[in-house]
Protein backbone atom coordinates (compact mmCIF):
# COMPACT_ATOMS: atom_id res chain seq x y z
CA UNK A 1 0.00 0.00 0.00
CA UNK A 2 1.15 3.45 -1.04
CA UNK A 3 1.96 6.22 1.66
CA UNK A 4 -1.08 8.24 0.01
CA UNK A 5 -3.28 5.49 0.45
CA UNK A 6 -2.71 4.18 3.77
CA UNK A 7 -2.98 8.21 4.92
CA UNK A 8 -6.33 8.31 3.32
CA UNK A 9 -7.16 5.22 5.41
CA UNK A 10 -5.71 6.39 8.04
CA UNK A 11 -8.22 9.47 7.84
CA UNK A 12 -10.91 7.58 7.17
CA UNK A 13 -10.31 5.80 10.78
CA UNK A 14 -10.08 8.51 12.28
CA UNK A 15 -13.42 10.23 10.56
CA UNK A 16 -14.84 7.04 11.28
CA UNK A 17 -14.08 6.99 15.25
CA UNK A 18 -11.81 3.71 15.11
CA UNK A 19 -8.68 5.08 15.85
CA UNK A 20 -6.78 5.26 19.05
CA UNK A 21 -8.65 7.91 21.64
CA UNK A 22 -11.98 7.86 20.56
CA UNK A 23 -14.14 9.60 22.69
CA UNK A 24 -16.41 11.36 20.40
CA UNK A 25 -20.44 11.86 21.06
CA UNK A 26 -21.77 8.48 20.11
CA UNK A 27 -19.07 6.95 22.73
CA UNK A 28 -20.35 9.84 25.35
CA UNK A 29 -23.87 9.33 24.15
CA UNK A 30 -23.53 5.52 24.54
CA UNK A 31 -22.48 5.59 28.51
CA UNK A 32 -24.75 8.10 29.01
CA UNK A 33 -22.29 10.94 29.37
CA UNK A 34 -22.36 14.62 29.17
CA UNK A 35 -19.58 15.81 27.61
CA UNK A 36 -20.25 19.36 28.91
CA UNK A 37 -20.48 18.10 32.27
CA UNK A 38 -17.53 15.90 32.35
CA UNK A 39 -16.80 16.74 35.81
CA UNK A 40 -19.81 16.74 37.74
CA UNK A 41 -20.10 13.87 40.04
CA UNK A 42 -22.54 11.49 38.15
CA UNK A 43 -20.08 11.35 35.03
CA UNK A 44 -17.03 10.91 37.66
CA UNK A 45 -18.46 8.14 39.23
CA UNK A 46 -19.82 6.64 35.40
CA UNK A 47 -16.40 6.74 34.62
CA UNK A 48 -14.70 5.12 37.62
CA UNK A 49 -17.46 2.45 37.21
CA UNK A 50 -16.35 2.12 33.31
CA UNK A 51 -12.53 1.94 34.36
CA UNK A 52 -13.70 -1.45 35.80
CA UNK A 53 -15.52 -3.16 33.68
CA UNK A 54 -16.53 -3.71 29.71
CA UNK A 55 -13.68 -3.63 27.05
CA UNK A 56 -9.99 -3.22 27.56
CA UNK A 57 -10.63 0.05 25.59
CA UNK A 58 -13.97 1.17 27.30
CA UNK A 59 -11.44 1.49 30.54
CA UNK A 60 -9.00 2.46 28.91
CA UNK A 61 -11.20 5.86 27.45
CA UNK A 62 -12.72 5.96 31.03
CA UNK A 63 -9.42 6.17 32.96
CA UNK A 64 -7.98 8.87 30.29
CA UNK A 65 -11.34 10.73 30.77
CA UNK A 66 -10.45 10.49 34.06
CA UNK A 67 -6.96 11.84 33.96
CA UNK A 68 -8.07 14.97 32.59
CA UNK A 69 -8.92 16.51 35.66
CA UNK A 70 -6.05 16.88 37.85
CA UNK A 71 -6.16 17.49 40.88
CA UNK A 72 -8.06 13.70 41.47
CA UNK A 73 -10.32 13.29 44.17
CA UNK A 74 -9.60 10.29 46.08
CA UNK A 75 -11.98 7.63 44.67
CA UNK A 76 -10.85 9.08 40.72
CA UNK A 77 -7.03 8.37 42.04
CA UNK A 78 -8.14 4.69 43.65
CA UNK A 79 -10.00 3.69 40.10
CA UNK A 80 -6.70 4.99 38.24
CA UNK A 81 -4.67 3.30 40.39
CA UNK A 82 -6.20 0.01 40.16
CA UNK A 83 -6.17 0.46 36.41
CA UNK A 84 -2.68 1.04 36.55
CA UNK A 85 -1.85 -2.20 38.68
CA UNK A 86 -3.42 -5.10 36.10
CA UNK A 87 -1.21 -3.02 32.80
CA UNK A 88 2.07 -3.58 31.51
CA UNK A 89 5.04 -1.87 32.60
CA UNK A 90 4.51 1.28 30.26
CA UNK A 91 1.24 2.46 31.04
CA UNK A 92 1.44 1.53 34.42
CA UNK A 93 4.72 3.73 34.98
CA UNK A 94 2.96 6.56 32.61
CA UNK A 95 -0.39 6.11 34.91
CA UNK A 96 1.24 6.19 38.20
CA UNK A 97 3.51 9.69 37.28
CA UNK A 98 0.39 10.98 36.52
CA UNK A 99 -1.27 10.28 39.82
CA UNK A 100 2.02 12.02 41.46
CA UNK A 101 2.44 14.32 39.32
CA UNK A 102 -1.50 15.21 40.04
CA UNK A 103 -0.98 15.50 44.03
CA UNK A 104 -2.50 11.55 44.51
CA UNK A 105 0.80 10.28 44.96
CA UNK A 106 -0.16 7.70 48.00
CA UNK A 107 -2.38 6.28 45.09
CA UNK A 108 0.25 5.20 43.16
CA UNK A 109 2.46 3.46 45.56
CA UNK A 110 0.69 0.34 44.99
CA UNK A 111 1.34 0.67 41.22
CA UNK A 112 4.61 2.02 41.62
CA UNK A 113 5.79 -1.40 44.04
CA UNK A 114 4.90 -3.51 40.56
CA UNK A 115 6.73 -1.17 38.36
CA UNK A 116 9.92 -1.48 41.05
CA UNK A 117 9.65 -5.23 40.30
CA UNK A 118 9.72 -4.92 36.39
CA UNK A 119 11.88 -6.50 33.88
CA UNK A 120 13.07 -3.11 32.26
CA UNK A 121 15.61 -0.57 34.27
CA UNK A 122 14.24 2.05 32.80
CA UNK A 123 10.86 1.36 34.71
CA UNK A 124 12.81 0.42 37.76
CA UNK A 125 14.08 3.92 38.03
CA UNK A 126 11.34 5.81 37.24
CA UNK A 127 9.28 3.94 39.63
CA UNK A 128 11.77 4.26 42.29
CA UNK A 129 12.08 8.06 41.43
CA UNK A 130 8.29 8.57 41.41
CA UNK A 131 8.52 7.00 44.65
CA UNK A 132 10.96 9.62 46.30
CA UNK A 133 8.88 12.24 44.99
CA UNK A 134 5.74 11.25 46.97
CA UNK A 135 7.81 10.70 50.17
CA UNK A 136 6.04 9.84 53.37
CA UNK A 137 3.36 8.46 51.92
CA UNK A 138 5.26 5.41 50.52
CA UNK A 139 7.22 3.83 53.30
CA UNK A 140 5.32 0.55 52.44
CA UNK A 141 8.11 0.74 49.32
CA UNK A 142 11.15 0.73 51.61
CA UNK A 143 12.10 -3.08 51.43
CA UNK A 144 12.14 -3.35 48.13
CA UNK A 145 13.95 0.55 47.44
CA UNK A 146 16.32 -1.56 49.51
CA UNK A 147 16.74 -4.36 47.52
CA UNK A 148 17.05 -2.19 44.53
CA UNK A 149 19.46 -0.04 45.77
CA UNK A 150 21.86 -2.85 46.68
CA UNK A 151 21.41 -5.34 43.83
CA UNK A 152 20.29 -3.58 40.38
CA UNK A 153 21.90 -1.75 37.50
CA UNK A 154 24.19 1.31 38.83
CA UNK A 155 21.55 4.15 37.64
CA UNK A 156 18.61 2.45 39.01
CA UNK A 157 20.78 1.67 42.25
CA UNK A 158 21.91 5.35 42.61
CA UNK A 159 17.80 6.35 42.24
CA UNK A 160 16.35 3.82 44.43
CA UNK A 161 19.03 5.33 46.97
CA UNK A 162 17.99 9.08 46.71
CA UNK A 163 14.27 7.27 46.75
CA UNK A 164 14.89 5.60 50.56
CA UNK A 165 16.61 9.16 51.65
CA UNK A 166 13.81 11.42 49.99
CA UNK A 167 10.85 8.76 52.17
CA UNK A 168 13.47 8.87 55.07
CA UNK A 169 13.17 12.34 55.32
CA UNK A 170 9.66 13.01 54.87
CA UNK A 171 9.18 10.81 57.49
CA UNK A 172 11.38 12.92 59.95
CA UNK A 173 9.53 15.83 59.07
CA UNK A 174 6.22 14.81 59.66
CA UNK A 175 7.02 13.21 62.70
CA UNK A 176 8.77 16.66 63.86
CA UNK A 177 5.64 18.81 62.95
CA UNK A 178 3.40 16.17 64.74
CA UNK A 179 5.31 16.67 67.99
Amino acid sequence: MTNAKLAIVLVLLIMAGCARGNQGPQWYEHYGIQRATLNSEESVAKLIELSKEGSQRTRYDAVSLLLKHPPYKPEVAEAISNYAIKQGEKLNIRLAGRLVNGGAGKYAVKPLLKALSGKSGRTRANAAKYLGMIGADATEALPLLEIVSKHDERGVERIASAAIRKIKVAEALQATIAQ
